[in-house]
């Protein structure tokens, strides 16, 4: 993961992955309609832990930034790895 500027505009490029995935949610058949999302709802949630990580990183400093940074970092890939599961899962 990216720090500063560099790491919220690529959350905002998650965001659009996120709201595309949404609307195909909206346009699924009825029976995938609410497992998608679900699986939307999920992924929101995902992206508000790194916000809050990204949050938590600006504060930090010494040994803490390093701490932090990693479970950013974590709370990073996880998004990713879960927005391409979702969209593969439903492709």
């Amino acid at each position: 993961m990216h720090t500063g500027r560099r790491s919220r505009r690529k959350c905002n490029e998650l965001d659009a992955e996120i709201d595309l995935l949404d609307a195909d949610a909206k346009n699924a058949r009825a029976d995938a309609r609410t497992a998608y999302a679900r699986e939307v709802d999920a992924l929101r949630s995902k992206r508000q832990t790194v916000a809050d990580k990204l949050a938590e990183l600006d504060e930090a400093s010494g040994d803490t930034w390093e701490r932090v940074k990693e479970a950013a970092d974590s709370a990073w890939e996880d998004l990713k790895a879960g927005i391409a599961n979702v969209a593969a899962k439903f492709k």
